[in-house]
Protein backbone atom coordinates (compact mmCIF):
# COMPACT_ATOMS: atom_id res chain seq x y z
CA UNK A 1 0.00 0.00 0.00
CA UNK A 2 2.72 2.18 1.15
CA UNK A 3 4.82 1.39 -2.39
CA UNK A 4 1.60 1.98 -4.03
CA UNK A 5 1.50 5.69 -2.42
CA UNK A 6 4.85 6.85 -3.18
CA UNK A 7 4.38 5.85 -6.59
CA UNK A 8 1.31 8.06 -6.99
CA UNK A 9 2.86 11.02 -5.49
CA UNK A 10 5.55 10.71 -7.40
CA UNK A 11 3.25 11.01 -10.38
CA UNK A 12 1.50 13.70 -9.59
CA UNK A 13 4.52 15.97 -8.86
CA UNK A 14 6.50 14.51 -12.27
CA UNK A 15 2.94 15.83 -13.78
CA UNK A 16 2.73 19.50 -12.07
CA UNK A 17 6.41 19.86 -13.43
CA UNK A 18 5.62 18.58 -16.69
CA UNK A 19 3.22 21.21 -16.81
CA UNK A 20 5.14 24.22 -15.83
CA UNK A 21 8.12 23.14 -18.25
CA UNK A 22 5.47 22.71 -21.22
CA UNK A 23 3.21 26.39 -20.48
CA UNK A 24 2.50 27.68 -22.57
CA UNK A 25 0.83 25.78 -25.15
CA UNK A 26 -0.64 28.13 -27.67
CA UNK A 27 0.33 28.62 -30.76
CA UNK A 28 3.66 31.60 -30.84
CA UNK A 29 2.47 34.57 -32.81
CA UNK A 30 5.52 35.52 -35.18
CA UNK A 31 7.63 37.80 -33.03
CA UNK A 32 8.91 39.68 -35.35
CA UNK A 33 6.20 41.07 -37.18
CA UNK A 34 4.26 42.17 -33.78
CA UNK A 35 7.52 44.17 -33.09
CA UNK A 36 7.49 45.65 -36.37
CA UNK A 37 3.66 46.64 -36.20
CA UNK A 38 4.65 48.75 -32.87
CA UNK A 39 7.56 50.14 -34.81
CA UNK A 40 5.42 51.11 -37.64
CA UNK A 41 3.10 53.25 -35.19
CA UNK A 42 6.08 54.53 -33.49
CA UNK A 43 7.20 56.26 -36.52
CA UNK A 44 4.05 57.38 -37.58
CA UNK A 45 2.74 59.00 -33.86
CA UNK A 46 6.31 59.53 -32.12
CA UNK A 47 6.51 63.53 -31.55
CA UNK A 48 9.96 63.82 -31.71
CA UNK A 49 10.81 61.81 -34.75
CA UNK A 50 7.54 63.97 -36.27
CA UNK A 51 9.38 67.22 -35.56
CA UNK A 52 13.06 65.84 -37.40
CA UNK A 53 10.90 64.95 -40.20
CA UNK A 54 9.18 68.22 -40.97
CA UNK A 55 12.61 70.25 -40.20
CA UNK A 56 13.55 68.27 -43.19
CA UNK A 57 10.25 69.07 -44.96
CA UNK A 58 11.89 72.20 -44.60
CA UNK A 59 15.25 72.12 -46.08
CA UNK A 60 13.13 70.90 -49.09
CA UNK A 61 10.90 74.16 -49.31
CA UNK A 62 15.15 75.69 -48.67
CA UNK A 63 15.90 74.34 -52.37
CA UNK A 64 12.83 75.58 -54.19
CA UNK A 65 13.74 79.35 -52.65
CA UNK A 66 17.19 78.95 -53.99
CA UNK A 67 15.66 78.07 -57.69
CA UNK A 68 14.33 81.45 -57.77
CA UNK A 69 15.39 84.98 -58.73
CA UNK A 70 15.64 87.71 -56.00
CA UNK A 71 12.52 89.24 -56.07
CA UNK A 72 11.83 91.85 -58.27
CA UNK A 73 12.01 95.64 -57.00
CA UNK A 74 8.48 97.29 -58.03
CA UNK A 75 8.44 101.37 -57.82
CA UNK A 76 5.64 103.49 -58.19
CA UNK A 77 6.12 107.74 -58.24
CA UNK A 78 3.47 110.51 -58.19
CA UNK A 79 4.59 114.25 -57.95
CA UNK A 80 1.46 116.33 -56.63
CA UNK A 81 4.11 118.97 -57.82
CA UNK A 82 4.94 118.14 -61.48
CA UNK A 83 9.01 117.81 -61.68
CA UNK A 84 10.36 120.46 -64.67
CA UNK A 85 12.38 118.80 -67.30
CA UNK A 86 13.25 121.53 -69.54
CA UNK A 87 10.05 121.51 -72.09
CA UNK A 88 8.33 119.13 -70.24
CA UNK A 89 7.27 118.43 -66.64
CA UNK A 90 7.09 114.70 -65.04
CA UNK A 91 3.88 114.06 -63.23
CA UNK A 92 4.36 110.14 -62.28
CA UNK A 93 6.79 106.91 -62.95
CA UNK A 94 7.14 103.51 -62.39
CA UNK A 95 10.07 101.28 -62.15
CA UNK A 96 10.91 97.53 -62.16
CA UNK A 97 14.11 96.49 -61.68
CA UNK A 98 15.80 92.63 -61.30
CA UNK A 99 18.20 92.09 -59.98
CA UNK A 100 21.05 88.89 -60.75
CA UNK A 101 23.89 87.77 -58.67
CA UNK A 102 27.25 86.74 -59.82
CA UNK A 103 27.74 83.51 -62.70
CA UNK A 104 27.47 80.15 -61.10
CA UNK A 105 25.53 81.49 -57.34
CA UNK A 106 22.28 80.56 -57.53
CA UNK A 107 23.55 76.94 -58.59
CA UNK A 108 25.86 77.05 -55.35
CA UNK A 109 22.84 78.27 -53.13
CA UNK A 110 21.26 74.95 -54.57
CA UNK A 111 23.44 72.79 -53.96
CA UNK A 112 24.28 74.04 -50.29
CA UNK A 113 20.68 73.99 -49.62
CA UNK A 114 20.20 70.04 -51.10
CA UNK A 115 22.95 68.72 -49.06
CA UNK A 116 21.43 71.21 -46.04
CA UNK A 117 18.02 68.92 -46.59
CA UNK A 118 20.03 65.72 -46.70
CA UNK A 119 21.77 66.28 -43.97
CA UNK A 120 18.46 66.67 -41.94
CA UNK A 121 17.33 64.01 -43.79
CA UNK A 122 19.66 61.54 -42.11
CA UNK A 123 19.32 62.83 -38.96
CA UNK A 124 15.50 62.11 -39.04
CA UNK A 125 17.09 58.70 -40.22
CA UNK A 126 19.05 58.24 -37.50
CA UNK A 127 16.43 59.21 -35.06
CA UNK A 128 13.71 56.44 -36.69
CA UNK A 129 16.48 54.07 -36.15
CA UNK A 130 17.38 55.04 -32.63
CA UNK A 131 13.26 54.82 -32.19
CA UNK A 132 12.97 51.51 -33.34
CA UNK A 133 15.47 50.40 -30.95
CA UNK A 134 13.90 52.04 -27.88
CA UNK A 135 11.00 50.14 -29.23
CA UNK A 136 12.37 47.28 -29.79
CA UNK A 137 14.57 47.24 -26.27
CA UNK A 138 11.22 48.05 -24.34
CA UNK A 139 9.13 45.22 -25.85
CA UNK A 140 11.79 42.97 -24.87
CA UNK A 141 11.24 44.17 -21.32
CA UNK A 142 7.59 43.36 -21.65
CA UNK A 143 8.18 39.72 -22.81
CA UNK A 144 10.73 39.37 -20.11
CA UNK A 145 8.41 40.68 -17.58
CA UNK A 146 5.49 38.61 -18.88
CA UNK A 147 7.67 35.24 -19.05
CA UNK A 148 8.80 35.76 -15.26
CA UNK A 149 5.49 36.49 -14.08
CA UNK A 150 4.61 33.42 -15.72
CA UNK A 151 6.99 31.25 -14.46
CA UNK A 152 6.21 32.46 -11.26
CA UNK A 153 2.45 31.97 -10.60
CA UNK A 154 3.08 28.35 -12.64
CA UNK A 155 5.98 27.52 -9.72
CA UNK A 156 3.28 28.54 -6.94
CA UNK A 157 0.42 26.57 -8.67
CA UNK A 158 3.58 23.65 -8.61
CA UNK A 159 4.08 24.35 -4.91
CA UNK A 160 0.18 24.44 -4.44
CA UNK A 161 0.42 21.06 -5.89
CA UNK A 162 3.11 19.77 -3.74
CA UNK A 163 1.36 21.05 -0.61
CA UNK A 164 -1.62 19.11 -0.96
CA UNK A 165 0.62 15.67 -1.41
CA UNK A 166 2.59 16.80 1.38
CA UNK A 167 -0.45 17.52 3.16
CA UNK A 168 -1.43 14.03 2.66
CA UNK A 169 1.61 12.42 3.60
CA UNK A 170 1.67 14.19 6.71
CA UNK A 171 -1.74 12.70 7.30
CA UNK A 172 -0.50 9.50 7.12
CA UNK A 173 2.49 10.06 9.28
CA UNK A 174 5.02 10.09 5.80
CA UNK A 175 5.67 13.67 6.39
CA UNK A 176 6.70 16.43 9.42
CA UNK A 177 4.77 19.42 10.28
CA UNK A 178 8.25 20.95 9.16
CA UNK A 179 7.74 20.03 5.29
CA UNK A 180 4.57 22.04 5.67
CA UNK A 181 5.80 24.87 7.62
CA UNK A 182 8.89 24.72 4.61
CA UNK A 183 6.52 24.53 1.73
CA UNK A 184 4.26 27.36 3.10
CA UNK A 185 7.18 29.69 3.70
CA UNK A 186 8.30 28.70 0.03
CA UNK A 187 4.91 29.77 -1.40
CA UNK A 188 4.74 33.15 0.16
CA UNK A 189 8.15 34.06 -1.01
CA UNK A 190 7.27 33.79 -4.45
CA UNK A 191 4.13 35.51 -3.79
CA UNK A 192 6.28 38.32 -2.41
CA UNK A 193 8.32 37.97 -5.55
CA UNK A 194 5.42 37.70 -7.65
CA UNK A 195 3.89 41.18 -6.35
CA UNK A 196 6.87 42.78 -7.21
CA UNK A 197 7.07 41.33 -10.76
CA UNK A 198 3.64 42.89 -11.35
CA UNK A 199 4.62 45.87 -9.80
CA UNK A 200 6.57 46.75 -12.72
CA UNK A 201 3.57 46.57 -15.44
CA UNK A 202 2.47 49.59 -15.35
CA UNK A 203 5.71 52.06 -15.18
CA UNK A 204 7.15 49.75 -18.32
CA UNK A 205 3.85 49.70 -20.43
CA UNK A 206 3.89 53.36 -19.77
CA UNK A 207 6.74 54.04 -21.08
CA UNK A 208 6.09 51.62 -24.30
CA UNK A 209 2.95 53.63 -24.78
CA UNK A 210 5.24 57.49 -24.53
CA UNK A 211 7.51 55.70 -27.46
CA UNK A 212 3.95 54.77 -29.10
CA UNK A 213 2.88 58.51 -28.37
CA UNK A 214 -0.54 57.02 -27.04
CA UNK A 215 -2.40 56.38 -24.34
CA UNK A 216 -1.87 53.00 -21.88
CA UNK A 217 -4.97 51.70 -21.88
CA UNK A 218 -4.09 48.65 -19.97
CA UNK A 219 -3.18 45.91 -21.98
CA UNK A 220 -0.55 45.46 -25.02
CA UNK A 221 -0.52 42.63 -26.91
CA UNK A 222 2.52 40.87 -27.18
CA UNK A 223 3.47 37.16 -28.58
CA UNK A 224 2.91 33.82 -26.86
CA UNK A 225 6.02 32.71 -26.64
CA UNK A 226 9.68 34.67 -26.07
CA UNK A 227 11.69 33.69 -29.28
CA UNK A 228 15.86 33.99 -29.11
CA UNK A 229 16.40 35.70 -32.48
CA UNK A 230 19.44 34.80 -34.93
CA UNK A 231 21.56 37.51 -36.61
CA UNK A 232 21.62 35.74 -40.76
CA UNK A 233 24.69 38.25 -42.03
CA UNK A 234 27.90 37.79 -41.07
CA UNK A 235 29.13 39.91 -38.48
CA UNK A 236 32.32 41.54 -40.83
CA UNK A 237 29.62 42.47 -43.48
CA UNK A 238 27.06 44.17 -41.30
CA UNK A 239 30.01 45.97 -39.31
CA UNK A 240 31.14 46.90 -43.13
CA UNK A 241 27.20 48.22 -43.95
CA UNK A 242 27.41 50.33 -40.93
CA UNK A 243 30.64 52.68 -41.39
CA UNK A 244 29.69 52.48 -45.02
CA UNK A 245 25.83 53.95 -44.49
CA UNK A 246 24.98 54.36 -40.86
CA UNK A 247 23.27 57.95 -40.83
CA UNK A 248 25.27 58.89 -38.34
CA UNK A 249 28.29 59.49 -40.59
CA UNK A 250 26.21 60.02 -43.19
CA UNK A 251 24.84 63.59 -41.72
CA UNK A 252 28.12 64.70 -41.24
CA UNK A 253 29.42 63.86 -44.89
CA UNK A 254 26.26 65.62 -46.16
CA UNK A 255 27.11 68.77 -43.45
CA UNK A 256 30.76 68.38 -44.76
CA UNK A 257 29.62 69.36 -48.55
CA UNK A 258 26.93 71.87 -47.26
CA UNK A 259 29.69 74.05 -45.61
CA UNK A 260 31.98 73.74 -48.93
CA UNK A 261 29.20 75.01 -51.04
CA UNK A 262 28.80 77.67 -47.77
CA UNK A 263 32.64 78.45 -48.77
CA UNK A 264 31.48 78.89 -52.49
CA UNK A 265 29.38 80.92 -51.81
CA UNK A 266 30.79 83.10 -49.89
CA UNK A 267 33.49 83.94 -52.07
CA UNK A 268 30.84 84.92 -54.96
CA UNK A 269 28.63 86.77 -52.44
CA UNK A 270 32.35 89.32 -52.94
CA UNK A 271 32.06 89.01 -56.36
CA UNK A 272 29.44 91.85 -58.07
CA UNK A 273 26.23 91.42 -59.27
CA UNK A 274 24.10 93.81 -61.58
CA UNK A 275 20.23 94.33 -62.53
CA UNK A 276 18.31 95.84 -65.41
CA UNK A 277 15.03 97.12 -65.68
CA UNK A 278 13.06 99.54 -66.96
CA UNK A 279 11.30 102.93 -66.02
CA UNK A 280 7.91 104.44 -67.54
CA UNK A 281 7.49 108.35 -66.97
CA UNK A 282 4.41 109.89 -67.45
CA UNK A 283 5.47 113.33 -69.22
CA UNK A 284 3.37 116.79 -69.84
CA UNK A 285 4.34 119.04 -72.82
CA UNK A 286 4.69 122.96 -71.27
CA UNK A 287 3.68 124.18 -74.48
CA UNK A 288 0.70 122.47 -75.52
CA UNK A 289 -0.02 120.47 -72.66
CA UNK A 290 0.12 117.36 -74.45
CA UNK A 291 0.89 114.26 -73.09
CA UNK A 292 3.53 111.62 -73.60
CA UNK A 293 4.96 108.57 -71.93
CA UNK A 294 8.88 107.78 -71.98
CA UNK A 295 10.54 104.34 -70.96
CA UNK A 296 14.11 104.16 -70.13
CA UNK A 297 15.86 101.02 -69.95
CA UNK A 298 18.33 100.40 -66.38
CA UNK A 299 21.61 98.98 -66.03
CA UNK A 300 22.99 98.44 -62.61
CA UNK A 301 25.90 96.93 -61.20
CA UNK A 302 26.71 96.62 -57.43
CA UNK A 303 30.10 96.47 -56.16
CA UNK A 304 30.89 94.99 -52.78
CA UNK A 305 33.71 97.15 -51.00
CA UNK A 306 33.79 95.43 -47.53
CA UNK A 307 36.24 92.45 -48.49
CA UNK A 308 36.52 91.61 -44.76
CA UNK A 309 32.94 90.18 -44.50
CA UNK A 310 33.00 88.19 -47.35
CA UNK A 311 36.30 86.89 -46.17
CA UNK A 312 35.47 85.86 -42.67
CA UNK A 313 31.97 83.95 -44.09
CA UNK A 314 34.15 81.80 -46.52
CA UNK A 315 36.69 81.26 -43.16
CA UNK A 316 33.73 80.34 -40.92
CA UNK A 317 32.64 77.84 -43.71
CA UNK A 318 36.28 76.35 -43.63
CA UNK A 319 36.28 76.26 -39.90
CA UNK A 320 32.61 74.68 -39.77
CA UNK A 321 33.84 72.50 -42.55
CA UNK A 322 36.26 71.13 -40.84
CA UNK A 323 34.83 70.67 -37.42
CA UNK A 324 32.06 68.46 -39.58
CA UNK A 325 34.97 66.12 -40.20
CA UNK A 326 36.17 65.89 -36.85
CA UNK A 327 32.72 65.07 -35.66
CA UNK A 328 32.32 62.55 -38.27
CA UNK A 329 35.36 60.27 -37.57
CA UNK A 330 34.16 60.75 -33.56
CA UNK A 331 31.10 59.77 -34.79
CA UNK A 332 32.96 56.33 -36.52
CA UNK A 333 34.49 56.09 -33.59
CA UNK A 334 31.34 56.04 -31.27
CA UNK A 335 29.84 53.86 -33.51
CA UNK A 336 32.78 51.17 -34.04
CA UNK A 337 32.89 50.75 -29.91
CA UNK A 338 29.14 50.39 -30.09
CA UNK A 339 29.13 47.75 -32.59
CA UNK A 340 31.85 45.79 -30.42
CA UNK A 341 29.84 46.03 -27.10
CA UNK A 342 26.66 44.62 -28.58
CA UNK A 343 28.52 42.20 -30.76
CA UNK A 344 30.24 41.17 -27.04
CA UNK A 345 26.70 41.24 -25.31
CA UNK A 346 24.90 39.16 -28.49
CA UNK A 347 27.18 36.71 -28.36
CA UNK A 348 27.67 36.15 -24.40
CA UNK A 349 23.68 35.75 -24.57
CA UNK A 350 24.35 32.90 -27.30
CA UNK A 351 26.86 31.43 -24.87
CA UNK A 352 24.33 31.71 -22.09
CA UNK A 353 21.39 30.80 -23.75
CA UNK A 354 22.17 26.77 -24.39
CA UNK A 355 24.27 26.61 -21.16
CA UNK A 356 20.55 27.25 -19.26
CA UNK A 357 18.63 24.89 -21.77
CA UNK A 358 20.73 22.29 -20.51
CA UNK A 359 21.11 23.00 -17.08
CA UNK A 360 17.38 22.91 -16.55
CA UNK A 361 17.26 19.29 -18.68
CA UNK A 362 19.75 17.99 -16.01
CA UNK A 363 17.96 19.80 -12.90
CA UNK A 364 14.38 18.22 -14.14
CA UNK A 365 16.34 14.77 -14.28
CA UNK A 366 17.65 15.49 -10.53
CA UNK A 367 14.65 16.86 -9.37
CA UNK A 368 12.79 13.29 -11.02
CA UNK A 369 15.11 11.42 -9.11
CA UNK A 370 15.03 13.35 -5.70
CA UNK A 371 11.25 13.11 -5.47
CA UNK A 372 11.46 9.29 -6.12
CA UNK A 373 13.89 9.27 -3.15
CA UNK A 374 11.89 11.73 -1.21
CA UNK A 375 8.91 9.14 -1.75
CA UNK A 376 11.21 6.29 -0.60
CA UNK A 377 12.09 8.89 2.83
CA UNK A 378 15.91 8.83 1.46
CA UNK A 379 15.68 12.31 0.90
CA UNK A 380 14.55 15.31 3.05
CA UNK A 381 11.79 17.71 1.49
CA UNK A 382 14.09 20.73 1.84
CA UNK A 383 16.66 18.71 -0.84
CA UNK A 384 13.82 18.63 -3.07
CA UNK A 385 13.06 22.55 -2.30
CA UNK A 386 16.71 23.60 -3.14
CA UNK A 387 16.24 21.94 -6.21
CA UNK A 388 13.05 23.44 -7.60
CA UNK A 389 14.56 27.06 -6.44
CA UNK A 390 17.17 26.37 -8.44
CA UNK A 391 15.21 24.98 -11.61
CA UNK A 392 13.32 28.35 -10.80
CA UNK A 393 16.44 30.34 -11.12
CA UNK A 394 17.70 28.65 -14.36
CA UNK A 395 14.29 29.52 -15.99
CA UNK A 396 14.72 33.65 -14.99
CA UNK A 397 18.24 33.27 -16.16
CA UNK A 398 17.36 31.80 -19.45
CA UNK A 399 14.48 34.38 -19.68
CA UNK A 400 16.94 36.97 -18.89
CA UNK A 401 19.75 35.54 -21.24
CA UNK A 402 16.69 35.86 -24.20
CA UNK A 403 15.74 39.36 -23.99
CA UNK A 404 20.04 40.42 -23.62
CA UNK A 405 20.32 38.31 -26.76
CA UNK A 406 17.63 40.14 -28.65
CA UNK A 407 18.17 43.67 -27.17
CA UNK A 408 21.73 43.16 -28.89
CA UNK A 409 20.52 42.08 -31.73
CA UNK A 410 18.08 45.24 -32.04
CA UNK A 411 21.50 46.97 -31.07
CA UNK A 412 23.17 45.71 -33.98
CA UNK A 413 20.15 46.44 -36.21
CA UNK A 414 20.07 50.10 -34.99
CA UNK A 415 24.16 50.39 -36.09
CA UNK A 416 23.15 49.28 -39.61
CA UNK A 417 20.61 49.42 -40.58
CA UNK A 418 18.87 52.19 -43.23
CA UNK A 419 15.01 52.57 -43.00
Amino acid sequence: MNKQVNTICTALLLAAILIVCILPVKKAVAQDNMLETYQDEAASNNANLQAYYYQYLAGVEKIVQTRLLPMTELSAIYFPQPLVLQMDQQLAGVRAMQSFPWFGTRKVMQESAAYNAQFALEQYQQIRNQLFFDVAGTFYELMQLEEEIRLMRSNIELLESIEQIVITRYETGRASMADLILIEVEKEDLKIQLLKLEEKKNPLHNRFAALLNREYEGFFALPDTFEARQLTDPMAELKDSMLLQHPGIESYIYKELAYAEQQQLARKSGLPSFGIGVEYMAMQNLENNNHSAMFMPMVSLRLPFQRKVYQAREQEAVFNRKAASFQKVQAQNQLITKWEEWVSRYQDAQRRIPLYINQLDRMEQALSIILEDYSAGRKTFDEMLNVQRRILEFEMELVNAKKDNNTAVAGLTYLYRRP
